[in-house]
Order: C-alpha cells, then structure tokens, then sequence
C-alpha cells in the first residue's frame, strides 16, 4: 500500500509539475523535453508490474526445491519441453507437472501480492 501510494503520489506531483510547464512550452505534448503524462503513467505502470512480477518469483523460489523453478524459468525462455527435459535429465511429463505447479503457485502469489500491496 505505502509503495503504490509513493509512486501515485509521485505521478500527480510530476503531472502537476508537467501541467504548470505547460502553460509555459511552445510545444504542449513534450514540456521541457519530458514524457507527456499518458507515458509517463505507462512506464509507471510497467515498472510496477515489473517489481510485483519479480517479487512474486523470490518469494515462491524459496517454496519450490529441486528443477521447479528451472523449469518454469525455462519454459518462460520459450525452451521446448523436451530440451528441459534433456538438459535437466528429467521425464517430459515431469516438466509439464513442474511448470504447471510453479506457474499456478506463481499466479495466486500474485494475486495474493497485488491485493496486498494495492490496499
């Protein structure tokens, strides 16, 4: 909750910021050479799903023990099953179960982190 209210109250200011030079700039998309606000609200966007995406991942790294996470990290890579198969010397059937496993964990951790710092 603190960490999405920093960076929405960090949005307004730079929005009001980007508002009173405006007013000033020849060009009013790009005041001073800065992002118009509907990027600036993009990347902030984007970097948020980013730090919830990667928080998720550590924290369920610490749940899974053996190829798990591999396997799913792989599977992300766009890696075939059987080449994570080979390369890790497991059963096909093992990597779909592993990554099956790791992404409905990873899922419901995210939801579960989203709810909780979007309160």
């Amino acid at each position: 909750r603190v960490i999405k209210n920093t960076v929405l109250n960090f949005r307004d200011s730079d929005q009001r910021r980007m508002q009173r030079e405006q007013r000033y700039s020849s060009d009013p998309t790009t005041a001073g050479g800065e992002e118009p606000a509907s990027e600036l609200s993009d990347r902030i966007e984007s970097e948020w799903k980013t730090f919830v995406g990667t928080l998720a991942m550590e924290r369920i790294e610490g749940v899974f023990s053996g190829n798990a996470v591999k396997v799913f990290k792989m599977s992300l890579e766009e890696i075939s099953t059987a080449e994570i198969a080979g390369e890790l010397g497991i059963e096909v059937d093992s990597v779909y179960t592993l990554k099956n496993r790791v992404k409905s964990r990873y899922l419901k951790e995210l939801k579960a982190l989203i709810e909780e710092l979007e309160q």
